[in-house]
């Protein structure tokens, strides 16, 4: 069972992968290197819904909602929404981080990305070293990569859900609240 769930998450990452590689969120950032792979599973997930923000009506999909694409490298949508997931994840790195963007997606009122946390010179974040780890170091996390799904209220870009070293695919259960397309695996 678990090398079937195992394969089913490679594919599913596989399928939603950006074809053009992995970019910065933010081009002032020194250039990034990939992240390293194979790094032992080390901490707990730090999942969060917003509640305020999932109470607020939705607009519906196809009205407000524009054709899904990949906000570019610098742009102002593409600042806002990592900016937004900044402010929520800086406790659990213990400082301010940049994001290596494997997958990124939106409509202009939902969004979704897979990423890999950084420090801004470009360094490797140790997972150990992280507040997220220190809180409770026996819990099975694997790494520090995030995946996070926005939702744009009032004009700005909010973090409706997100998790720091998922060890499944979470965000599949927001499936029947986010447009279509837009998340891996929906």
């Amino acid at each position: 069972m678990k090398r079937v769930l195992l394969t089913t998450c490679v594919v599913l990452a596989l399928a939603g992968c950006d074809r053009n590689g992995p970019s910065q969120d933010a081009p002032s950032a020194p250039p990034a290197t990939a992240p390293a792979t194979g790094d032992t599973p080390v901490a707990a997930p730090a999942t969060e819904t917003v509640q305020a923000v999932a109470d607020k009506p939705a607009a519906p999909a196809t009205a407000a909602a524009g054709a899904i694409h990949t906000p570019a490298a610098g742009s102002p949508e593409r600042t806002a929404l990592m900016d937004a997931l900044r402010t929520k994840v800086r406790g659990d790195l213990g400082g301010d981080a940049v994001f290596v963007v494997k997958t990124l997606k939106s409509d202009g009122q939902w969004a979704f990305a897979e990423l890999e946390p950084q420090w801004r010179d470009g360094r490797k974040i140790d997972p150990h070293s992280t507040p997220l780890y220190q809180q409770d170091p026996d819990w099975p996390f694997d790494g520090l990569h995030t995946e996070a799904i926005w939702r744009k209220v009032d004009g700005r870009w909010t973090v409706f859900a997100h998790s720091i070293g998922s060890t499944d695919v979470w965000w599949t259960e927001h499936c029947n609240t986010v447009p279509r397309g837009i998340m891996t695996g929906c």
